[in-house]
């Protein structure tokens, strides 16, 4: 299966990572953007915090956001539209299990804000099986090669193909977290 990434896909990443990092900068500070987060666990599945990335950036950033995801799936996927953009973070013990994301559209991307230089924690990667790997992993129970995609960028994917976010350990809160957008139609 093949994963494209483009590590540096567009300035608005920094800039929404800077929001990010803002939001969580002092947490003493209470404001309405640091309860705009959903605790979403499902057993055996997910585990993580989740927001819509509209209702937590400012309204321009977003905008840009969605832009640079739309020129981006128009040229080089053929994809003229995308699903609603969530955020999610992830701290100690967070992750998402093997899961496809077909239900969505013919593509799935993941776009980290994580400064992966220097991280102090370990797992937040994309692991990604292809359709025959997903199959072998099913009957194996996971023991295939995976596919792991630790960049901070843009990484797509077919949305048929299984993937998880390998569960964070060692992670400080807010310090480390991962923030990841996700969906693609």
């Amino acid at each position: 299966m093949r994963v494209v990434t483009v590590p540096e896909f567009s300035p608005v990443s920094q800039q929404l990572r800077n929001v990010f990092d803002e939001r969580f900068q002092d947490p003493r500070r209470t404001t309405p953007e640091r309860f705009l987060w959903d605790y979403w666990y499902v057993k055996d599945q997910y585990t993580l915090h989740r927001t819509q990335a509209a209702a937590y950036f400012p309204e321009q950033l977003h905008e840009q956001l969605v832009d640079a995801l739309l020129d981006y799936g128009e040229k080089q996927l053929g994809c003229r539209a995308i699903s609603p953009v969530w955020m999610s973070y992830y701290i100690d013990g967070c992750g998402q299990d093997l899961h496809c994301d077909s239900f969505h559209g013919p593509f799935a991307y993941v776009l980290s804000l994580t400064p992966w230089e220097g991280r102090v924690f370990t797992g937040g990667c994309t692991t990604h099986l292809g359709l025959p790997a997903l199959v072998q992993a099913i009957r194996s129970d996971y023991c295939c090669e995976p596919i792991e995609t630790c960049v901070e960028g843009l990484a797509c994917w077919a949305a048929a193909a299984g993937h998880a976010c390998v569960r964070l350990w060692r992670c400080l809160y807010a310090a480390a977290a991962l923030s990841r957008i996700t969906a693609c139609q």
